[in-house]
């Protein structure tokens, strides 16, 4: 995840939650601030990486930068049904920075025609999140014909995004 501060250990604070729309009009979201001394405890003013429990639930998020070295948690829906706990509650959060790797493991078949098309440098430049949404994307489909137009697409946009941050 690059360099971050010291590694703080654990922080606990209790915080509300509270909606926040999310890029749908349909979807509220449920999220709180984290306190200042938190985020700063971090030392990093980006996407921080955690894992901790809320209440007595464990979980694994990224506190989401919001401006002025502050951040927000977002909890879903998982996590607030298992502490029963929505807008309004207070809930106590005990968090950790998480120096663990998130992306996914590339599919064996993807990753072959990535390197047979000589696009595996290109994809490995994208940026994680465009990984991360690609594979997604390339999860979702249903049938193999479905499947293998998609590792088409995907080592042909690797070649055009990927290869343009390479060099």
């Amino acid at each position: 995840m690059g360099d971050h501060g010291p590694d703080p250990g654990e922080i606990s604070f209790s915080e509300v939650l509270y909606e926040t729309p999310s890029n749908y009009a349909h979807i509220m979201n449920v999220a709180m601030d984290v306190p200042r001394h938190a985020s700063e405890t971090f030392g990093i003013r980006g996407h921080i990486p955690i894992v901790g429990t809320a209440d007595t639930a464990s979980f694994r998020s990224t506190l989401v930068p919001v401006g002025e070295g502050r951040h927000r948690l977002f909890l879903n829906a998982e996590i607030r049904a298992a502490i029963a706990k929505g807008p309004g509650d207070r809930v106590h959060m005990t968090i950790a920075f998480d120096p663990k790797d998130r992306m996914p493991d590339v599919p064996a078949d993807l990753e072959s025609a990535l390197r047979e098309g000589d696009a595996w440098e290109a994809w490995e430049a994208l940026r994680p999140s465009r990984r991360k949404d690609t594979l997604v994307y390339l999860a979702d489909a249903r049938r193999p014909a479905t499947r293998t137009k998609r590792i088409d697409q995907i080592v042909s946009a690797a070649k055009q995004e990927g290869s343009s941050r390479t060099s």
